[in-house]
């Protein structure tokens, strides 16, 4: 591996990471790849957690993280 080779490997960030602290209903159906109206059954079912900040619905993106690395949703 050459010098540039080693700082691109530490400067790496996975896109969770680049996701804000709550997203949007279609932030979050946008990352999972699934309409919004899905997302919002998955919600619904108790599979997804969701706060309510206002009268908006958001996803916490520790959610996120948790479907990818393998929980249900």
């Amino acid at each position: 591996m050459n010098e540039h080779t080693i700082k691109a490997a530490r400067n790496t960030t996975s896109p969770i990471e680049e996701l804000p602290m709550l997203l949007t209903r279609q932030e979050a159906a946008d990352f999972l790849r699934k309409h919004v109206r899905s997302l919002d059954r998955l919600i619904a079912q108790g599979k997804i957690k969701a706060v309510r900040v206002g009268g908006s619905v958001l996803v916490p993106r520790a959610e996120m993280e948790r479907i990818l690395s393998g929980g249900d949703a």
